[in-house]
């Protein structure tokens, strides 16, 4: 019988991978928090902090093995910054246990694993990828992509989710200094969506198309330099709602979305909504 397939290339981010956005740099790996996003210069109220195209797309009620076509049909380049996320095996992202004590990265890393080995069994195209890179996919995109509504959609319409390079390590804050707004057209290509090369599908793995958008981050009030960007991860498009759930409601939502406790001021003074 033939070989089997090569497994598909990964080109992790070098030093300089997110140093393409002016006033915005990646760091902070050294945080119990985690890396994030930090101004730096200052940013005025309405002013825009950065915008950036996706590295994949995914269409509404997408199917876990569409994360994985997605994925194998990127380039080697897009495939290292998809993986380059916060996974949770680093318990950093689960503190706290009070509201939902099963809520662990064995947890959420048990669901990954049946959810590949369900997609292997009945899609062998995707085996020169492998279970384990397919898990950290399958955790990339839970814990770090967005819901959208391209531009024009009417309300009601089931959300695309978009990952990005450097937009999917921005953090949570429920009363966030930033807030995250979409423009799309109505073209269609294959991920991992606008001008990305694509020189290494893997065999067999059909393209997805993808509606065109960007991401852009618009500073709510003064950001000054050196300060994390932070956005809320419960309506982007109307960040003021979520301080209208009542901090066990938010709490709760994250945990069971996002696989952490917030511990933002908003949640944890007494000041912050009941």
């Amino acid at each position: 019988p033939p070989p089997p397939p090569p497994p598909p290339r990964v080109e992790a981010p070098g030093p300089s991978a997110y140093d393409l956005l002016p006033g915005i740099v990646v760091s902070g790996e050294e945080r119990e928090a985690g890396r994030g996003c930090f101004a730096t210069r200052n940013f005025a109220a309405g002013e825009v902090v950065f915008s950036e195209e996706p590295i994949a797309l995914l269409p509404p009620n997408a199917l876990a093995i569409e994360r994985y076509r997605t994925f194998a049909s990127c380039s080697a380049a897009a495939r290292g910054k998809m993986l380059d996320m916060a996974l949770p095996a680093d318990e950093k992202l689960l503190p706290g246990a009070e509201l939902d004590p099963s809520n662990t990265a064995a947890a959420w890393v048990g669901q990954a694993r049946a959810s590949v080995d369900a997609a292997l069994a009945t899609h062998p195209e995707l085996s020169p990828v492998g279970s384990e890179l397919l898990m950290k996919v399958h955790l990339a995109w839970t814990f770090n992509a967005y819901a959208f509504r391209p531009t024009g959609a009417p309300a009601g319409d089931a959300p695309h989710s978009a990952m990005f390079a450097v937009g999917s390590k921005v953090n949570h804050a429920c009363l966030p200094v930033a807030n995250l707004t979409y423009s799309s057209g109505h073209h269609f290509q294959p991920p991992p969506a606008v001008g990305v090369p694509n020189p290494t599908p893997v065999a067999g793995v059909p393209l997805l198309p993808a509606p065109l958008t960007r991401g852009t981050w618009t500073a709510l009030r003064d950001i000054p330099e050196g300060a994390e960007l932070l956005v809320s991860y419960l309506d982007t498009s109307s960040p003021e709602n979520s301080a209208l759930l009542s901090a066990h409601a938010r709490r709760r939502l994250l945990q069971e979305t996002k696989g952490f406790l917030c511990l933002c001021p908003t949640c944890t003074s007494d000041a912050g909504p009941d």
